[in-house]
């Protein structure tokens, strides 16, 4: 009977142990969620920066694809109307 009542009392601290460790390794999965979660979260924020980023350099871009089509045509009309003046000379 006392051998009977060790083995049962050995089986229950090993399921008592296992269990802990279930509830430890529960734990650390839930840590670890709540890291990914946060990491997704950052992520995601710096994904929006960096979009409303490069919107700015693409506005910038075109801004500046336009003033360079209007200071060429303002060359080339400057290089017409002197290209004129000197024919007129002749």
């Amino acid at each position: 009977m006392q051998q009977t009542h060790t083995k049962l009392s050995e089986a229950q601290q090993t399921n008592q142990t296992k269990q802990n460790q279930i509830t430890q390794l529960q734990q650390e999965k839930l840590t670890q969620q709540n890291q990914i979660t946060q990491l997704t979260q950052n992520l995601t924020e710096k994904t929006q920066t960096i979009a409303s980023q490069l919107e700015q350099i693409n506005a910038k871009d075109n801004q500046l694809t336009k003033q360079k089509e209007a200071l060429q045509q303002l060359l080339t009309n400057r290089e017409q109307r002197l290209s004129e003046m000197g024919g007129q000379n002749d």
